[in-house]
């Protein structure tokens, strides 16, 4: 089956109302050193990185950016080379295209690694490995820094089926076959289970959802499809009943249905020898 972020080219701090703020309180939580070994996981087009160099552009960090579709990769290195470029540093920088699942990097060899918005594209079972080869790879003392959808019972199986629905419509097969969005609940039990000891929601935010930001961005301005997906989550939305509407802030204006979660930046550290 086709990558489907080979086609899924865009900018996705456009549509999910990721601000600068966002970036840099993520950037003061890596609290990134001169020296050290950092990876961004899962990258994309490298806007962890891209933050954390415009952020701190006199640190000499040895970055390392991992990225399963290639496409992704290519823009990766484009981006970070003319960021590089624009402010007159070189760095270091290796590009590995990979699951993040199967990372092909020594033990004990980064000093921090970070992710963001990666851990639901996996099915359950790489999931458990994801966070087991974060372990494996981080120097005693190391750190991971996650970004993701704080869920709970409340909110998963509504969250889970609407990108399914919206990946669907926008002929993401891969997305629909693969994502696995889980509660917090279940993203401390990976940590446990890979032996990190501790752990932290370091920092909490809201995230708005707003189905109309996808009409150009993924449904190649079907309007036809939009219909459809507001369809589909008006009528989940009904089915959840009162409380669920209050809780996500729910409206229904100007062919945009509008929900509000919580999303969060963790903080886990592998123990000391």
């Amino acid at each position: 089956m086709k990558n489907s972020y080979d086609e899924r080219v865009i900018r996705y701090e456009s549509v999910t109302n990721f601000s600068d703020d966002m970036f840099d309180d993520l950037v003061a939580i890596i609290n990134p050193q001169d020296g050290e070994v950092i990876l961004d996981c899962g990258a994309g087009y490298a806007p962890v990185t891209q933050a954390i160099i415009g952020k701190e552009p006199m640190l000499d960090i040895e970055y390392y950016i991992l990225e399963y579709s290639i496409v992704q990769l290519q823009r990766a290195q484009i981006e970070v080379s003319e960021l590089l470029d624009s402010i007159g540093q070189i760095r270091s920088v290796s590009y590995q295209q990979n699951s993040a699942a199967s990372m092909d990097y020594p033990d004990n060899f980064f000093d921090k690694v970070v992710t963001k918005m990666v851990l639901h594209e996996l099915p359950a079972g790489e999931q458990i490995k994801m966070i087991s080869e974060i372990f494996r790879i981080l120097k005693p003392g190391g750190k991971l820094i996650l970004w993701q959808t704080i869920l709970d019972d409340s909110t998963v199986h509504f969250y889970r089926n609407m990108f399914r629905k919206k990946d669907s419509l926008a002929g993401y097969d891969s997305l629909v076959e693969n994502r696995n969005f889980i509660t917090q609940e279940a993203f401390y039990y990976l940590l446990e289970n890979a032996r990190f000891e501790k752990y932290d929601l370091a920092k909490a935010f809201i995230y708005n959802f707003n189905s109309k930001y996808r009409l150009y961005s993924e449904l190649k301005g079907d309007l036809e499809k939009l219909k459809a997906l507001n369809t589909y989550l008006l009528e989940m939305v009904e089915t959840e009943g009162q409380g669920f509407s209050e809780k996500t802030q729910f409206t229904f204006e100007d062919d945009n249905v509008s929900l509000f979660f919580k999303q969060g930046v963790y903080l886990a550290q592998k123990a000391s020898i």
